[in-house]
């Protein structure tokens, strides 16, 4: 999947660095001597999802040296990242170590393809089903102030089944550095003078 958001974030320093950290991690490659060390994967998966969660917090300050905080903090686009349920499932994961397990499915040839919404051409990893009797009890979602419930965490465990890891963050990546830049554009209208 080619991604389209470095283009969109690149005058963000600070949150493209943390986008290229939730991109990279799932396109390592480990070297023997990790391999039966550490469970490396499950370790990179959660460094992916942290670097992810941390996306917003970073945009911050990017924005407060560009002037646009305040802007930011009362813009529709802040609410909508804030409000979507794929985004605030990733955000609340990397609080929820047991669920980085990911399950290796060894090929296209010898998994289910009528599940799948992409073309899995090679070892492909999938998130493990959320148990929402362990997930809600996470402080954020216990103390409501995530969005996350368990109708969205069945709409997020239907998603990772047809989808896998890489490819659900991809896709958060994408819509999140849409509506970032589409915030962008806006903010940028305001600042410049009117014409003549």
């Amino acid at each position: 999947m080619e991604s389209c958001w470095p283009e969109k974030v690149k005058n963000l320093p600070r949150t493209l660095d943390r986008f290229r950290t939730a991109a990279v991690f799932f396109d390592l490659k480990y070297p023997t001597f990790l391999q039966g060390s550490i469970d490396a994967r499950k370790w990179t998966s959660w460094a992916s999802l942290a670097a992810l969660a941390s996306i917003s917090e970073t945009l911050e300050y990017d924005l407060e040296e560009l002037g646009f905080l305040s802007l930011w903090r009362d813009s529709s686009e802040r609410t909508r990242i804030q409000s979507d349920h794929t985004l605030a499932v990733l955000r609340e994961l990397r609080n929820y170590e047991t669920h980085i397990e990911l399950h290796q499915r060894k090929s296209h040839l010898d998994a289910d393809s009528s599940a799948f919404q992409e073309s899995v051409d090679h070892d492909s990893f999938f998130f493990t089903p959320i148990d929402w009797n362990s997930f809600r009890k996470l402080r954020n979602i216990s103390s409501g102030r995530s969005v996350v419930t368990k109708p969205v965490v069945e709409a997020f465990n239907a998603y990772a089944k047809q989808y896998s890891v890489e490819t659900i963050v991809t896709k958060a990546l994408e819509h999140m550095a849409e509506i970032i830049s589409a915030f962008l554009e806006h903010a940028w209208s305001c600042e410049r003078p009117a014409g003549p």
